[in-house]
């Protein structure tokens, strides 16, 4: 089964954000998180605080966070970024599906840095993973990496306040660096994750929680076929 984006809402704003999304059966949420020196509180889906992931704060508190929900409440409801002090406070919202739902993340990664380009590697082990960065900066985050997709790229009230997101579903596994190119030296943090397939499995058909079998019958007798050798059975 093969992991993909059911959809992707973004906002940036100083008051708590907020978007809207609907899971189903199944699904995944995933929330990229940004902040400009301020700190995080929390991410709640319906109420409900999910899980912190990978963390990347520079040394003024700029913030980039990735927090998940492998069992979300199922409907439409709102995830929300809770944050304190700081500014341009950045949310992108991920319905996933096709995603292994134990055991997950399969890997996470952060850095942290100063330079026109902010970048972080993460190496899955199993093939067909799908890696998402949140990446936030004081500079202008104008260009994805190669082989990457923007999901999101907005700016606060003020030019330091930017928030980006995008993804990468490999075939095979290997270290990806996900990267951003930003328009000036800038300071910057970024945090990136990645999930893994669920499994196809086989499917078996059952009765009262046991597996079926089915069974050729002639004359209401089981009938099954038996080889002889030299005429004999």
């Amino acid at each position: 089964m093969a992991v993909s984006i059911s959809s992707v809402q973004s906002t940036i704003t100083d008051p708590d954000p907020s978007v809207t999304l609907t899971v189903s059966t199944g699904d995944i949420i995933v929330a990229c998180i940004g902040i400009h020196q301020g700190s995080v509180n929390g991410v709640t889906w319906n109420g409900t605080t999910i899980t912190q992931g990978p963390n990347a704060t520079t040394a003024f508190n700029e913030r980039a966070q990735i927090w998940y929900s492998l069992t979300p409440a199922t409907g439409t409801f709102s995830l929300t970024f809770d944050g304190t002090g700081g500014g341009g406070r950045f949310l992108c919202g991920y319905v996933l599906s096709g995603v292994k739902t134990t055991g997950q993340p399969h890997q996470t990664a952060s850095a942290n840095g100063n330079s026109s380009t902010s970048s972080v590697s993460i190496t899955p082990t199993t093939n067909n993973c799908l890696i998402i960065d949140s990446h936030y900066s004081e500079g202008d985050l104008t260009t994805v990496g190669t082989g990457q997709t923007e999901q999101a790229n907005l700016q606060g009230n003020d030019s330091f306040e930017n928030g980006a997101s995008s993804t990468t579903l490999q075939t095979t596994a290997a270290t990806e660096t996900m990267s951003w190119t930003i328009s000036s030296g800038q300071r910057w943090a970024v945090a990136a994750i990645a999930f893994e397939p669920a499994s196809s499995g086989s499917a078996i058909k059952t009765v009262f929680g046991l597996a079926e079998a089915s069974v050729k019958t002639k004359n209401g007798l089981a009938n099954a076929s038996i080889k002889s050798f030299n005429g004999l059975e």
